[in-house]
């Protein structure tokens, strides 16, 4: 393990008693030694001579381990490892310390790769839970439930506690940020208007900026109108005609409507430049 231990020491071969140069953990001269029936024996007893007392942190049972290893060796068992992972609350012994993420966040191309993977099984999970498989297969809400439903999105949507940013839409706050603009001052993110929930809203143009996925809104450069998603069960026809009359009714109450499809964006990643041409402000 050269990564782990930069220095190099003149050492005595424990099994032939010959002088080789190696780092600090290792007491063979060569493979040979090591493999041979009385050199693993060897090993095992030297390693345990010199070995570094550890206490696990699950179990607080003091145990032995290789002095090169205490860095990242933690538990004296796998039981302990997987107990400690099912334990929650303040009954776990991490509880209240935070975890290895806690302050981090993904980068974009990481969030990006993890969409694709999402998007990619995505039927899968469709056609798993589809048909006599679904729970809810032959099974309708009644109309109280659906109020209720109703409700509690608009009101979800008004407190901006229901959608999650896209990557696309991630991109271009950067733009947003770059110009100047400060997030619930200069614009909003989804902001709802007459009940549509709009990606950004920009009050000093009364500008709504809509960022459409090529999947869910159908790119007309990608899909034609025959096209059935599988998702939304509508043709592509159907949902440029549903994104066409909330554009209209906007535009009817005095917004400016903007909308920008995702491979644009994606397309100018990385050059604020070029995405301002997308949208001026």
């Amino acid at each position: 393990m050269p990564g782990l231990i930069e220095k190099i020491y003149k050492k005595q071969c424990v099994l032939c008693n010959k002088d080789y140069t190696g780092y600090e953990f290792q007491i063979f001269c060569s493979k040979k030694c090591s493999n041979s029936k009385k050199g693993r024996t060897l090993s095992k007893e030297l390693r345990v001579k010199n070995s570094t007392s550890i206490k696990c942190i699950f179990c607080n049972k003091v145990f032995n381990f290789a002095p090169y290893s205490v860095a990242t060796k933690k538990f004296c068992s796998g039981k302990c490892y997987t107990d400690y992972l099912r334990k929650g609350g303040n009954t776990n012994p991490a509880f209240g310390k935070g975890g290895y993420f806690k302050g981090k966040k993904h980068s974009l191309k990481t969030i990006k790769q993890m969409k694709e993977t999402a998007l990619r099984n995505s039927d899968k999970i469709s056609k798993r839970n589809s048909g006599i498989k679904n729970g809810m297969y032959g099974k309708t809400h009644t109309e109280e439930v659906r109020k209720r439903l109703s409700r509690n999105i608009i009101e979800r949507m008004k407190n901006n506690n229901f959608y999650r940013n896209t990557i696309p839409e991630k991109i271009y706050e950067e733009l947003l940020k770059f110009s100047g603009l400060k997030e619930n001052i200069d614009y909003f993110k989804q902001k709802n208007i007459e009940d549509k929930s709009i990606d950004f809203y920009i009050p000093l143009s009364k500008t709504c900026v809509f960022i459409d996925g090529d999947f869910w809104h159908c790119n007309p450069k990608k899909f034609n109108d025959n096209f059935l998603h599988p998702r939304k069960q509508m043709t592509a026809k159907q949902i440029w005609e549903h994104d066409k009359n909330i554009s209209s009714l906007l535009q009817s109450k005095g917004y400016k409507v903007v909308r920008i499809w995702e491979s644009e964006i994606n397309a100018k990643e990385g050059n604020k430049d070029k995405l301002a041409e997308i949208h001026k402000m």
